[in-house]
């Protein structure tokens, strides 16, 4: 299952990345009263200096107001200029990727290959002129990565691994819980363990 926030999750931070190496004002220092002006206080602030008198107050107000506003504003031109720059494409492929790694490999076919047409030596003797030929519809995903284009496909995915995996953080995490329950393990096989180790 694929949600639109996964593509946004994406490309989101990649968009940000550029419009900060493009957008000489997001490299800037904000102006020094800006937590004056922006937070949950001077929100409440504005509300309750809406319905205030004429007076000193509520010119004070105005001005506030005018402030918070034109920081709003100038943020929200910023947050604009970075999702012009949104990499769907990239963030796609990159959901496609992952999705390849998952999947089942492709049914045993009569349209497929021989042996010898196959397989790690058949790699070998591609070069740039070689034309390849996808045998199963939707078994590879092309994306490029690092200036280089980089084929991913399901056909060598082992079948107990399904939807398993594909993502990096995900396995690291996974490793992590693996070896917190086996020191776990160890320390109710040998209670006395860590405490000879202490002394």
């Amino acid at each position: 299952l694929v949600l639109v926030a996964a593509l946004l999750e994406l490309a989101i931070p990649a968009a940000l990345r550029a419009a900060v190496a493009e957008v000489p004002a997001l490299r800037r220092c904000p102006p020094p009263d800006m937590l004056d002006h922006l937070g949950i206080t001077a929100q409440h602030g504005e509300e309750g200096e809406e319905g205030s008198e004429d007076g000193e107050e509520g010119q004070g107000g105005q001005q506030s107001n005018a402030r918070r506003d034109a920081f709003v504003g100038v943020l929200n031109e910023l947050a604009a200029a970075v999702l012009r720059r949104l990499p769907l494409d990239s963030a796609a492929d990159q959901i496609g990727k992952r999705l390849m790694q998952q999947r089942l490999p492709p049914p045993p076919s009569h349209l497929a290959a021989a042996a010898a047409a196959t397989g790690p030596e058949a790699a070998k003797r591609l070069s740039h002129k070689s034309v390849v030929r996808l045998m199963q519809e939707g078994g590879a995903r092309l994306v490029v990565e690092d200036e280089a284009a980089v084929v991913y496909h399901s056909f060598s995915n082992p079948r107990e691994d399904h939807m398993e995996g594909g993502d990096a953080e995900d396995d690291a995490e996974d490793e992590a819980d693996e070896a917190t329950d086996d020191a776990e393990d160890d320390e109710a096989k040998h209670p006395n363990a860590t405490a000879a180790a202490a002394a």
